[in-house]
């Protein structure tokens, strides 16, 4: 197979399109050019998070590359060994630290030893999952197909400012399973968690127990936590995460200057119930993040979702780019073989 030639705007035309190239690109060994990166945005080409998404994968895989430069819009990857070690990356911004995470994990899963991976950047930012979604919701779920991760945060991130700190440990995983989700075990047993820093007190007692109220009698709400975290700026944020036995799902809601704590609750509260009122094992974002996992995967893997979005959408034809795997849609069901 010659060089990969990748149209960076196809679909949604975010930075989804560069990571999952990346990340295939140096598991399987081969090079790719993508063009127009994120042309349907605001400010195209690469933005600092991309860049050190594309720089990253270079220092891990001593890849040769073209194009890493803020604003590029068009990058030539050629990878070479992935390399086990001890990394650190540092955003710069406010950029998040789990996408930037997404894009390395599945490549260290291909290394020949243990990794670590210090990140710098947002933890709680919007547009992207949260890291409590990531050591919560995805890295338990890709945990069935027989991968061992670690993430831990040491320091909240917010938006605009950044600053916060996380650690990835990636154990090596020639093989994956297949994955199975197409119906719930339990009732939910609902977790919620109302962070906050650099704000009074009552301001994470008001994001939780605007979340409880939300809900009414519908769900019975397990645990409730309140945590002040440290940062660098002001924050806060909800998450909620739902346990179904076989399957979790997760859902939060970040704040922002002017915006009333119970209408962060209320934000994360709605999305959950309308997640609820499915039969679906997979919420719509981890669908999207776990394709790439299922195509590599030895088998057919199967998940229900509540949605199919425009970025699972556009992931598909990226890893469609990469790999020979079939992923067919099936109203509410993925499967791939």
């Amino acid at each position: 197979m010659g060089i990969i030639t990748i149209d960076g705007s196809h679909g949604s035309g975010g930075g989804q399109v560069l990571r999952t190239a990346l990340s295939l690109s140096a598991i399987i060994n081969q090079p790719f050019t993508i063009t127009d990166i994120r042309s349907k945005r605001p400010k195209p080409g690469l933005q600092a998070q991309h860049l050190t998404c594309v720089k990253s994968l270079q220092q891990i895989c001593n890849a040769e590359v073209k194009g890493a430069e803020l604003g590029s819009t068009t990058v030539e990857f050629t990878p070479r060994k992935i390399n086990c070690s001890k990394y650190s990356f540092d955003i710069g911004t406010a950029g998040s630290i789990t996408l930037l995470a997404q894009c390395i994990l599945p490549v260290l899963l291909f290394a020949d030893g243990e990794s670590e991976v210090n990140f710098v950047g947002g933890t709680h930012v919007p547009f992207s999952p949260v890291v409590d979604y990531f050591s919560q919701v995805f890295l338990p779920t890709i945990k069935k197909m027989g991968i061992n991760a670690e993430f831990e945060m040491q320091r909240c991130g917010w938006f605009p400012v950044g600053g916060g700190k996380a650690t990835l440990i990636v154990k090596p995983c020639k093989e994956l399973k297949p994955l199975n989700l197409t119906a719930r075990e339990t009732a939910p047993n609902v977790t919620v968690s109302a962070l906050y820093s650099q704000l009074p007190e009552a301001v994470g007692q008001r994001l939780a127990d605007s979340t409880k109220k939300f809900f009414g009698k519908e769900v019975c709400c397990a645990e409730m936590k309140v945590e002040k975290k440290d940062a660098s700026c002001p924050g806060c944020a909800v998450f909620l995460k739902a346990d179904y036995g076989n399957c979790v799902a997760g859902f939060s809601a970040l704040g922002k200057k002017g915006k009333p704590a119970e209408d962060v609750g209320k934000e994360a509260a709605k999305r959950f119930l309308e997640f609820q009122n499915t039969a679906a094992c997979v919420d719509e974002h981890l669908a999207d993040q776990i394709l790439l996992y299922a195509t590599l995967a030895k088998g057919k893997s199967e998940f229900t979702t509540e949605k199919i979005s425009e970025h699972f959408e556009t992931n598909a034809y990226t890893i469609g780019k990469f790999l020979e795997k079939k992923i067919k849609v099936e109203k509410s069901k993925v499967v791939v073989c």
